[in-house]
């Protein structure tokens, strides 16, 4: 398994969702667990909406669909003590060839937080 930085720590605003590079999937199986990076998670606003989703596009990214959309807010956390969420985007499809990414957004306000994904 490998982890990248999908998304670097940095101010997600409201109304200007960060959208990842694409990556090309060949349309086999596979997964990818999607972390929650930030420092101040535990102390953020919990009535701010932190959407992610994993998307996919058949046709070179003229049009996108998602693949996977998670939801959480801060002073959420995962099954672990003090764990950060984390969810997992299981692809099993046999849809063929296609481009994927990964937007990340945010309702209201701002957040300082980034994204890992560890790819299985």
């Amino acid at each position: 398994m490998v982890t990248v930085t999908l998304f670097p720590v940095a101010a997600t605003t409201a109304g200007s969702p960060r959208t990842s590079a694409t990556a090309n999937y060949s349309g086999r199986s596979g997964s990818v667990m999607l972390q929650v990076v930030s420092s101040t998670w535990a102390t953020d606003d919990p009535t701010i909406t932190v959407s992610i989703e994993v998307q996919m596009s058949f046709d070179n990214g003229a049009t996108w669909s998602d693949l996977c959309a998670f939801t959480t807010s801060p002073q959420t956390f995962s099954g672990r003590t003090g764990a950060l969420p984390a969810f997992d985007c299981i692809a099993g499809d046999d849809l063929g060839a296609r481009k994927v990414r990964a937007v990340l957004s945010v309702d209201k306000s701002q957040l300082i937080m980034g994204i890992n994904a560890t790819v299985g």
